[in-house]
């Protein structure tokens, strides 16, 4: 049938289901006899005693009813590569691979031809029963498929999700254009490697073939959900997309960019008709329909732990059907819905007799307490009756327990039709009491009614059964889409506890042999990381079910940790008093004793990781002193962990750098070297900056009194992304501040942003930093610190002010928000804070029009700020020129000495100017060693107690995340000491040379020669916005090139005279000497048009970077060609030097 399936015949196959279903009982024993003839030479029906015998009176006798754990050791074989006859009489091709969502554990299931021939069989018969009721004819379907890879076992066999597995069986293209359900998404968009980035592509697939899209669907209604929500978000993303003909860098993965290439073309006129339809939309009602006005259905599985997703999915399809997609398991298939304009709520699904052999195990009298029944076969189920399924199967199942509840609602000719009704062993209980999840999602519905007046939508939901106390009791879990009383919530609540009629919970609750129920509000996209963390887990969407239960099943790394991780603070939580005195006082005990200190966090980093692969393989064998750690463990660059980290990166989970898997990787800005670099990231990570935190604000404190005032934190958070291996990543900045304890420590130093958090997780860096000021302006009277990661952020932050500042105050004025904030979370987050205030606003225009040339910007608009706060040092030195005006008189202080890879000094001299600042080393958060520079060949490194004064070092780091004395490459100098810990200075970024012969000038030569050059533009009233430098070797003889972005428009002579300066101000003895004896040529000064620098920062960002990391690379060249070409493109005039 399937070889013309270009003839598919719609009445033919429900002919054929007809036939099958009028003779069940019959067609059950021939296909019992079918699996036990093909499978009589397996070793588990022989070992059964079954001796190639196909009735099934000998069958029962023989075979006994088995779980998933009872198979375990036959597919453990089968798996470490054993191909003899285990469970089936022919090997199995490939293992089949169940999400884990429920029982906290992924199974590997047996998955064959015969499996795939049943999907074909239900997917026919569905269709031709659903085609009767709703005609397609050669359209395309929008399905939001996502196609993990398959990976192999131990022994060899490929493994994948059973979607994957149907997915690239050589035959599923040709069934679904046979069910006239090709999907309008090319294969490299299902097949991608990052979800985000399919989804997008899917909707922008969907929107291109608009007209042709007759069917939506997707394996679970969650993913609809998810999808249409996404398309809130991003439909201006992909309405420029549209328009323009080009694809939103966010997708990053090349084989899918080159594959959505092709599809797109400009077309403003569809761009505009997306525009005016969504625009059109009242809460996004109906948008399925109004996007896609040929489709004819919404299809998926709406049954089980998807019938809460209902509403939602309504929401979007208006007054499309939502069809309920066909019964099976990861294990096989069931049935299917051959009554398609059944709700979703009300749907059955008819046993197809031939697929599978089924047996049913009763129900009712399980529960009344007698012995477990014995199972009845198809034909024998009662009408009225639950039953829990037992399967029988072509790929090696026998008689196992699938673990769904069903009901019979009816009767197909002679096949029973089923309802669905729960899982079996999703079960709430304590004492007496039995709840599954349809009660629980009975009580969550009943409950969640009481929200309908808040206008408030319950997001999704999940229990819990805490036992950790005397008296045991249910915890309901619950993320909202919005905030409402507090007494609606206490209400919710008590419904809840109410609604569980269990006999034996309420006796239970009457007596206190269960504890009051417990109702939890989580912080919003807690289940969104939920689904995450089982993406992690090998899992794709198209498996994904949200856990209704999560307790020791799905521990430690699993669903019940995120949520306690997310839950909203309780009003007694995160509330421990801080006191500085005591930070400093501790601090300054660890400073006097800072190489005991030391020798004792080296321990400590390897007996925690005594069991990594990396320091097994270099020889250390658990000893944990400093001398069998310099022997045994070489100094190392990234490149050298290289190796090590890809693995992690691809999902290796066993002890390779660390004792224990690591929770996410940080990814490096990329700036200086070009290439992003994945660094491990845990909880210890966080707790160092926490203690450097901590640290520097008890000092910081002591100068600069803060009392529960706010902060204006210009800090931009990038949305984390999952590795090849399911790894969640993120820049450092994004790791911390989406830790659980990052708001604890915010309140902690009395740093509490006054932007929400929407502002800051915004998906446009633009529209956040807009945010930002007009935040910082709604609470101008109660800003006291002004912070973000880099001066540069800040600079620009007040840059743009200048641009922006009057729409701010209209929308001050107004209470309005400006249309250039287009992201729907965001403005949600800020139409909360925004009403109309002309006083101030007024008040903002007086100020800003008394500026003259904006000095004293920041006192003016924040009267009782105390300091501005960031990275001043190094790359950012240039810019503190630029914040000293913004800042007026305000004091600038430095914020700490960090990289990606970790903490290494505190600023606990506050007072000191940026350009003399020190910071001392905490001797506890890692282990340093220091390599001298200036001695000839490279010495060997010392210990941090060993430094000396006003010598220059190279520092070697070993951290708790797995790093171990690897170089950092940044070049310091001891300034003094701090009790017994060394005082540093930062001097340069070690890779950063210029070098053509026998010159060798680093950063921090490049930063003096500018700085030299660039006081000659003072008589001009012209500032130096930014610069970089390139060595060009393209002509016989090398020379340097410095680009420069001014402000304005010097007299000719000047720019030449500041070429000399540059030339000659670079005193390194190779550079003098080769130059004046024509080894290198004369230095050329480009003068590049404004914005140049922005535009790098732009590309930086479409790198998946954000503003907090982003530091302008002072080398451009092969290591960051897209950065070199930027400043190439946009060179307006060339000046060589005449010096020499």
């Amino acid at each position: 049938m399937l070889e013309k399936i270009e003839e598919f015949e719609f009445e033919k196959v429900i002919n054929e289901f007809e036939e099958l279903s009028k003779n069940a009982g019959k067609v059950q024993e021939e296909t019992l006899r079918k699996i036990l003839e093909e499978n009589a030479a397996a070793e588990y029906l022989q070992q059964v005693g079954l001796d190639g015998r196909t009735d099934s009176e000998s069958f029962k006798q023989c075979v006994p009813i088995v779980i998933h754990k009872d198979l375990e050791p036959y597919i453990q074989r089968i798996m470490d590569g054993d191909s003899s006859p285990i469970l089936t009489g022919k090997p199995i091709p490939t293992l089949s691979l169940s999400s884990g969502t429920t029982q906290g554990k992924r199974k590997f299931v047996p998955f064959n031809d015969q499996l795939f021939d049943n999907t074909m069989q239900i997917y026919h018969t569905s269709f031709a029963f659903r085609n009767r009721e709703f005609p397609i004819k050669n359209g395309k379907a929008l399905v939001f498929l996502y196609s993990s890879r398959q990976f192999i076992t131990e022994g060899g066999l490929p493994a994948g999700t059973a979607t994957t597995n149907v997915f690239r069986h050589p035959k599923y293209r040709k069934l679904m254009k046979g069910i006239q359900s090709q999907s309008c998404s090319p294969d490299e968009v299902i097949f991608g490697s990052d979800f985000h980035e399919s989804l997008y592509c899917h909707l922008l697939c969907g929107l291109l073939n608009y007209n042709d899209v007759q069917i939506i669907s997707s394996t679970f209604a969650h993913s609809l959900v998810q999808a249409f929500q996404t398309f809130e978000q991003i439909w201006e993303n992909l309405c420029f997309d549209i328009r323009f003909g080009s694809l939103d860098d966010r997708v990053t993965d090349p084989i899918t960019r080159a594959a959505m290439s092709k599809l797109l073309k400009p077309n403003p006129e569809l761009a505009d008709l997306i525009i005016e339809k969504c625009s059109g939309l009242s809460k996004w009602y109906g948008l399925i329909p109004e996007l896609f006005p040929n489709a004819k259905y919404v299809y998926g599985i709406m049954t089980g732990s998807m019938e809460p997703y209902i509403k939602q999915l309504r929401r979007y399809a208006g007054w499309l059907p939502l069809v309920c997609a066909d019964y099976g398991a990861s294990e096989g298939w069931i049935a299917a819905n051959v009554n398609p304009r059944s709700p979703p709520e009300e749907a059955t699904f008819t046993v197809l007799p031939n697929i599978g052999y089924f047996e049913f195990i009763p129900l009712n009298e399980t529960r009344n307490g007698g012995a477990e029944p014995k199972p009845v076969g198809l034909t024998e189920v009662k009408l009225g009756e639950e039953y829990e399924i037992i399967l029988t199967n072509f790929a090696g199942l026998y008689r196992y327990r699938l673990g769904d509840a069903v009901k019979v609602m009816g009767f197909h000719n002679s096949t029973p039709e089923l309802k669905f009704v729960c899982r079996q062993n999703l079960m709430l209980s304590i004492n007496i009491d039995k709840n599954t999840e349809k009660d629980l999602q009975l009580a969550v519905e009943e409950a969640s009614k009481l929200l309908i007046a808040e206008k408030i939508d319950l997001i999704d939901f999940t229990s819990h059964v805490d036992v950790t106390k005397e008296v045991g009791h249910y915890v309901i879990f619950w993320e909202l889409s919005g905030e409402p009383d507090e007494n609606v919530l206490k209400e919710c609540c008590n419904c809840l506890d109410r609604s569980f009629a269990d006999a034996g919970y309420v006796s239970s609750r009457k007596v206190g042999m269960i504890g009051p129920l417990e109702l939890r509000i989580v912080k919003k996209e807690t289940f969104y990381k939920i689904l995450l963390h089982c993406l992690s887990m090998g899992n794709t969407l198209n498996q994904f079910k949200t856990p209704r239960c999560v307790g020791s099943n799905n521990k430690p790394e699993g669903s019940v940790e995120i949520l306690k991780e997310n839950e909203e603070l309780n009003k007694n939580a995160g509330n421990e008093e801080f006191d500085p005195e005591k930070m400093i006082k501790e601090f300054e005990e660890s400073s006097r004793n800072a190489g005991k200190i030391q020798a004792e966090t080296l321990r400590k980093i390897l007996e925690e990781n005594a069991s990594a692969e990396y320091l097994l393989e270099v020889g250390l064998n658990g000893r944990t002193d400093s001398e069998s750690f310099k022997q045994c463990v070489p100094v190392v660059t990234h490149k050298d962990l290289e190796p090590y980290i890809q693995r992690i990166i691809k999902g290796e989970t066993t002890p390779i750098l660390t004792g224990k898997p690591f929770s996410s990787f940080s990814v490096s800005s990329g700036t200086t070297q070009g290439k992003r670099k994945f660094i491990p990231f845990n909880d210890q990570l966080f707790d160092n900056t926490t203690q450097v935190f901590l640290t520097t604000f008890a000092y910081r404190n002591r100068e600069f009194p803060i009392k529960n005032g706010k902060a204006l934190m210009l800090l931009y958070s990038s949305k984390p992304f999952l590795t090849e291996g399911g790894v969640p990543s993120a820049t450092a900045a994004t790791n911390v501040c989406g830790h659980r304890g990052y708001k604890d420590l915010l309140k902690k130093i009395r740093s509490q942003s006054c932007s929400p958090d929407e502002v800051i997780c915004g998906s446009v860096f633009n529209q956040s930093l807009y945010c930002h000021l007009l935040c910082g302006l709604l609470s101008y009277n109660e800003i006291e610190s002004i912070y973000s990661t880099f001066a540069h952020s800040i600079v620009q932050a007040f840059e743009t002010f200048e641009q922006v500042w009057e729409d701010l105050c209209s929308d001050i004025r107004f209470g309005t928000l400006n249309d250039r904030v287009t992201d729907p979370n965001t403005r949600a987050a800020m139409s909360k804070l925004l009403k109309p205030n002309p006083d101030l606003a007024d008040m903002i225009t007086r100020k800003c029009s008394g500026l003259t040339n904006w000095y004293g910007l920041i006192p003016e608009l924040f009267p009782n700020i105390k300091y501005v706060y960031g990275i001043m040092t190094g790359a950012m030195e240039p810019y503190i020129k630029q914040l000293r005006r913004y800042a007026g008189g305000v004091p600038l202080v430095c914020a700490d000495y960090a990289a990606s890879e970790g903490w290494i000094g505190a600023n606990i001299n506050p007072r000191s100017p940026p350009e003399e600042v020190t910071f001392a080393v905490i001797p506890n958060i890692g282990y340093y060693e220091f390599i001298p520079l200036n001695e000839g060949a490279e010495p060997k490194p010392v210990g941090l107690a060993d430094v000396k004064l006003g010598e220059e070092y190279e520092i070697i780091l070993t951290n708790f995340a797995g790093l171990y004395r690897y170089r950092l490459g940044d070049t310091v100098k001891v300034a003094g000491f701090h009790n017994s810990t060394p005082e540093l200075k930062y001097v340069c970024r070690q890779n950063l040379m210029l070098c053509i012969n026998i010159d060798k000038n680093t950063e921090n030569d490049l930063q003096v020669a500018v700085e030299a050059a660039s006081k000659l533009l003072v008589a001009e009233k012209v500032d130096l916005i930014d610069f970089t430098s390139h060595v060009d070797l393209t002509k016989e003889v090398g020379h340097y090139v410095i680009f420069w972005e001014l402000s304005g428009e010097p007299d000719e002579n000047v720019v030449k005279e500041c070429c000399n300066c540059l030339d000659q101000s670079f005193v390194d003895m190779g550079y003098v000497s080769s130059r004046k004896a024509g080894m290198i040529g004369p230095l050329e000064l480009r003068i590049v048009r404004k914005g140049t620098f922005n535009k790098i920062l732009l590309h930086c960002l479409n790198m998946g970077n954000t503003p907090n990391q982003f530091k302008t690379p002072r080398y451009v060249g092969s290591n960051n060609m897209p950065i070199f070409e930027i400043v190439c493109d946009n060179v307006a005039k060339s000046y060589f030097s005449t010096a020499y």
